[in-house]
């Protein structure tokens, strides 16, 4: 690694950065990232100072490398799901303005609301599929149980399409915040964020959705739901038609109806 200013090799690589040592054993991560992506990382430790900050930066085949001191490999990811929640809020918060709700909003709820309904479509015809089957295996069984639990849903996100259309009606003034689309506990590195890139804007009830998808298991349930009730009316509405969204449209049924044959 002649790009560096001492002598490394690398000890693993994860999906989103390498793992790297010096010959005193002392241990760092690695980024490489393009130049617009560098200026995005540039920008955002004016956000936050609990963004981190590497250590040291070179270029390698228009790559930019960034090198972060040490590896936290102690810290219970469910301590890092707890403490990743004020660090977004701040960004959030630091990169916010205010819009008002207008009419190519409902044109943007009811693209997201034909895409429920195709997998809903595709929901019916599995169900009907799986209830004419000649053989049913365990998990056929299971699913058939639950279909009144995807028509419920289906009922409930309309319901909350319907609410947030009320506030689009009425023109309310809302916070647009920068988000990460990706919040795993490996992006918590002693005590600050890692430098991700995957942003975009949008209100907070998206950045709750994103954050309780992520971390659910890791979650504080009762002190989460607090923070999601202390939202206003509108991200709460945002929050839940959010959640149920990502979920249907990760949800599959493809269920082998032919194992035991």
């Amino acid at each position: 690694m002649e790009q560096l200013p001492f002598k490394a090799h690398y000890v693993s690589s994860f999906s989103d950065f390498d793992v790297i040592e010096d010959e005193n054993h002392n241990q760092y991560l690695l980024l490489s990232v393009s130049l617009e992506t560098y200026q995005i990382y540039f920008e955002l430790t004016k956000l936050s100072k609990d963004i981190a900050k590497s250590i040291y930066e070179t270029k390698s085949n228009n790559q930019i490398l960034l090198v972060f001191n040490g590896f936290d490999r102690r810290t219970e990811a469910t301590v890092k799901g707890v403490k990743m929640l004020p660090i977004f809020q701040e960004i959030f918060e630091q990169s916010s303005y205010e819009i008002t709700l207008k009419k190519e909003h409902f044109k943007n709820l009811n693209n997201l609301y034909k895409l429920l309904d195709n997998k809903f479509t595709y929901f019916e015809m599995r169900i009907r599929e799986i209830e004419t089957a000649p053989i049913k295996n365990d998990i056929s069984w299971v699913v058939l149980s639950k279909y009144n639990v995807l028509l419920d849903t289906k009922v409930y996100l309309y319901d909350l399409q319907q609410d947030i259309f009320k506030y689009i009606d009425k023109k309310e003034i809302i916070k647009y915040g920068l988000i990460f689309r990706k919040m795993n506990p490996s992006l918590y590195h002693q005590g600050k964020i890692l430098p991700f890139f995957d942003l975009y804007y949008g209100p907070i009830g998206i950045l709750y959705a994103r954050y309780y998808l992520s971390v659910y298991e890791y979650l504080n349930k009762e002190k989460f739901k607090q923070a999601v009730l202390s939202l206003d009316s509108f991200n709460r509405k945002y929050f839940g038609f959010m959640v149920l969204y990502i979920l249907i449209l990760n949800l599959n049924l493809e269920v082998k109806l032919d194992m035991y044959t």
